[in-house]
């Protein structure tokens, strides 16, 4: 049976989802492709006003409420007295088993229906998307992934996972009994099992050696042919193409072994809206300086506090501690300052600072008012890359010494330690005059080959002009033609 035009789009959370959406709306002003979603997770179900509104068809798979989640997002008991619920997990197989193959079933019934020219999807490794996957691939439908946010780098589902017993037990001499022995051991064992006959799911991190599933999940994945090859990477298995947009993600994905000719160099639908706020930047300068009662002579330093507890990386005294230095540190800058908290953050624990320091919390997205900061602060986000993007000085704050390297290549980012170097690089950048030429795009000077990273406003028409060049029959065909020359893949 020939393929038509559907376009299938498979999201997971409501950023993926936001993402997905603007592209599908896209793609319907600008193509005759045909758009339908399918949503796999009952958390996106609340999604489905959003396309009706948008007249854009669905596929919703059943999810009883008393269902629990299977989801690896979710790291599964956590405290190192839970051999026993580890145990309890095995029992709960056949269950498991059961919502995997029905999930598969229900794709591959819904995509046998549609035959989609392609499926976009956002994840490759949570346990929600395998037998989704799995389908699309035993019918040869062609998987693009495009990534929610900077999703390469295996650092950060470790980081979330260091504590968890279930994924450590038998890995690490520093992970002792305790509790049940014997359930403990027999944790540690299929622990081994696992590292033993396929050690790529296995990570060493600084915390240790940990599994990116438990063992559990893990053979069952296996026995089903659900398992990534390696889940701490995205892309190993099932996706075909993997839609970037820098060559810090090209670096990434060379370390887990992907092969270039799949990597899509085509930008990403946030960073197009970052670029298209580009051009109404003096507009929001002016506003943002009326607004915060800032002073238009001065720098506007932007900083993204850390979510240091709310990511496992620190204790909550620890989150509070390390928040108040760099406020202090900040209160003592020539420059305005604008605190910007990330969406999930509870923005109640927060208010104190309004009330503490001479700041204030932006009430706005960070995307729509980055491009207006002559300075952009933050620790190890993916909203780094956006102000690399734009030219953005960015200080990237570490002070708790994780020395991860995702950002390391990108020009104009810079990784300081200790609060006196913070204090040094803000004041050297803040000293720098304000001479803006609102008349230059963010693609100017310097390009964004210099750069590292995309930012031009054409992601999503490349994606559809890629997928309409789609060759059916050979897909690997067109996939160097697609990608820019100045990418800077070939170095990695």
């Amino acid at each position: 049976m020939a393929k038509n035009d559907v376009i299938l789009f498979i999201p997971f959370g409501t950023f993926a989802f936001e993402q997905q959406l603007a592209t599908a709306l896209y793609f319907a002003v600008r193509s005759d492709l045909k758009l339908h979603f399918l949503l796999i997770s009952r958390y996106d179900h609340k999604f489905a006003s959003q396309l009706d509104d948008a007249q854009i068809p669905y596929t919703i798979i059943d999810q009883s409420e008393d269902e629990e989640d299977a989801s690896a997002s979710r790291v599964i008991s956590n405290s190192p007295s839970s051999a026993k619920p580890g145990l309890w997990s095995l029992l709960r197989l056949p269950r498991w088993c059961q919502q995997l193959r029905f999930r598969k079933k229900k794709t591959k019934k819904l995509a046998q229906s549609l035959m989609p020219r392609c499926a976009l999807v956002s994840q490759e490794r949570l346990l929600d998307f395998l037998p989704i996957l799995k389908a699309l691939r035993e019918l040869n439908i062609p998987i693009i992934l495009v990534p929610a946010g900077f999703d390469a780098w295996p650092g950060a589902p470790a980081s979330i996972r260091e504590d968890s017993y279930l994924l450590k037990a038998g890995l690490n001499d520093s992970v002792v009994p305790h509790g049940n022995r014997v359930a403990y051991f027999a944790v540690a064992l299929l622990n081994r099992l696992v590292r033993r006959s396929m050690p790529s799911q296995v990570y060493e991190t600084r915390s240790g050696t940990m599994l990116f599933y438990p063992a559990a999940h893990i053979f069952l994945l296996k026995l089903l042919g659900m398992l990534p090859r390696n889940p701490w990477y995205q892309g190993t298995t099932f996706a075909e193409y993997i839609m970037i947009s820098g060559a810090d993600e090209a670096a990434i994905y060379a370390d887990g072994q992907i092969r270039p000719d799949k990597l899509l160099f085509f930008g990403s639908q946030p960073l197009d809206i970052i670029h298209e706020l580009w051009s109404n930047r003096e507009q929001l300068r002016h506003k943002l300086i009326d607004e915060y009662d800032l002073e238009a002579d001065k720098s506007i330093l932007i900083v993204s506090l850390p979510r240091l507890w709310e990511q496992n990386l620190a204790t909550e005294d620890e989150h509070w501690q390390y928040t108040k230095e760099i406020l202090v540190a900040l209160s003592q800058q020539d420059c305005n300052v604008i605190i910007s908290l990330h969406p999930s953050s509870n923005q109640d624990l927060y208010k104190w600072v309004e009330e503490c320091y001479p700041f204030r919390l932006l009430t706005e997205p960070l995307a729509e008012i980055l491009v207006v900061a002559d300075i952009f602060a933050a620790a190890y986000s993916s909203t780094i890359r956006w102000a690399v993007g734009l030219g953005i000085p960015v200080i990237n704050l570490d002070l708790w010494n994780l020395d991860w390297d995702m950002f390391k290549n990108l020009p104009g980012c810079q990784t300081v330690t200790t609060i006196p170097e913070f204090e040094e690089l803000v004041a050297k950048l803040a000293s720098v005059p304000v001479d803006y030429d609102f008349n230059v795009g963010p693609d100017e000077v310097p390009s964004n080959g210099e750069r590292g990273v995309l930012v031009d406003g054409k992601s999503n028409e490349r994606l559809m002009d890629f997928i309409q060049s789609l060759d059916l029959d050979d897909k690997s065909s067109t996939v160097n033609e697609r990608v820019p020359t100045t990418t800077g893949l070939g170095e990695h």
